[in-house]
């Protein structure tokens, strides 16, 4: 599977708004590689993007690929501190951030209650641990997720009903108090370093990342990445009926479902006008981009820019960012055809859905009615 390098810094860009493209690579690529500094990386790293908290002589290091970093959003997000995808992930309950003074992380139920049945968990999902030190009860309470182990950390979750603390790196200074307080210590140690598949969180394995904490950066990542397609215009037909009834259920209609069956999709649209995002092979959104849009702008020259129509989400994968990477993958698909222009029509009455054009660069054209309905019209210069 590839994803679009445009898509790829949407979806970071969206979570960790300091993310930014330092140096341009191909529009897709099919390997993801995260480190902390380009020097962590192997020599032997395939072609696609990295993702790094550090750049430093970027161009001597990583020759040809192209290369996403974020700094401030990556402490804050992406260790072993207030780590909320882990959470989802590994399904612990009731997780709460924990800010202490100069650490973060948060503190949760496990659905394991017990220190072997934890650990076996913790083992799957890791590979293993760096070092433990095993509670004086074996039940499993609260625990605690920290970016540091220092004892006046231990006094303070322990006093928060925790009996099991979880963090980078074993600290030998805070044992005693661990010991004190009886808590269990699980001590993650460095991950793997992994080269990923864009479709996958599990793909390769060689050399190591130098800090500890850096455990979680892709859960929750790849598996949102679309791999948007070419496909028959039936194919769109189930996503842009969910879509149009989600809305329609909220009071919004937007599209009649009798126009949005196969046969007529077919009738109102050409051959190959029709694209789907798809994850893991499932279609959850779709788009349809024609190349000439006599209805709604009849005055423009051929061959001038491509028209987006039909751009839905499948109801069950809204508010993601999906619309956006679908938007970069037409914009992709105007430059590929040698366009200058991206434009669209849409409800003018419908301020966040206008909205996400323009969160995208998207340009007011101008506003009216057409066809009985208030529309706006945009276009965006790619």
């Amino acid at each position: 599977m590839t994803v679009l390098l445009a898509a790829l810094s949407i979806w970071f860009q969206a979570r960790l708004p300091d993310t930014t493209l330092s140096l341009p690579g191909a529009p897709q690529v099919s390997r993801l590689s995260p480190a902390l500094d380009p020097r962590d990386l192997p020599a032997d790293l395939p072609r696609g993007a990295v993702f790094l908290h550090r750049v430093h002589r970027l161009g001597a290091l990583l020759p040809g690929l192209a290369v996403l970093n974020s700094h401030d959003g990556f402490d804050a997000a992406l260790t072993t501190g207030s780590n909320m995808p882990l959470a989802e992930r590994l399904r612990w309950h009731e997780p709460e951030r924990a800010e202490l003074e100069r650490a973060s992380g948060l503190i949760a139920l496990p659905p394991q209650q017990d220190w072997g049945r934890l650990l076996d968990a913790l083992h799957a999902e890791f590979g293993g641990q760096d070092a433990l030190l095993p509670p004086k009860d074996s039940e499993v309470r609260r625990m605690a997720l920290m970016d540091a182990m220092r004892p006046e950390l231990l006094e303070a979750v322990a006093a928060n009903g925790v009996s099991v603390y979880i963090t980078g790196q074993m600290r030998p200074a805070a044992l005693p108090t661990a010991r004190a307080l009886s808590l269990g210590v699980i001590a993650l140690g460095p991950p793997p370093h992994r080269t990923l598949g864009a479709a996958s969180a599990r793909a390769g394995a060689s050399g190591r990342l130098s800090k500890p904490e850096l455990h979680g950066l892709w859960w929750g990542v790849t598996p949102l990445l679309l791999d948007v397609r070419p496909a028959a215009l039936p194919d769109l037909s189930p996503v842009l009926r969910a879509s149009a009834l989600s809305f329609e259920q909220r009071g919004l209609p937007m599209w009649t479902q009798d126009s949005l069956t196969p046969e007529r999709l077919n009738a109102q649209y050409a051959r190959g006008q029709g694209y789907l995002g798809c994850l893991e092979s499932q279609p959850v959104a779709a788009m349809i981009l024609i190349q000439k849009d006599s209805h709604f702008w009849p005055d423009d020259p051929a061959g001038e820019a491509l028209y987006l129509h039909k751009l839905a989400v499948h109801p069950g994968w809204q508010g993601r960012g999906l619309g956006a990477q679908m938007i970069a993958a037409a914009i992709l698909e105007t430059r590929t055809t040698g366009r200058p222009w991206l434009r669209l029509d849409t409800a003018a009455e419908r301020p966040k859905l206008r909205a996400v054009y323009e969160a995208q660069g998207f340009q007011l054209v101008r506003e009216g009615q057409m066809d009985g309905w208030p529309i706006a019209w945009y276009e965006l210069k790619v």
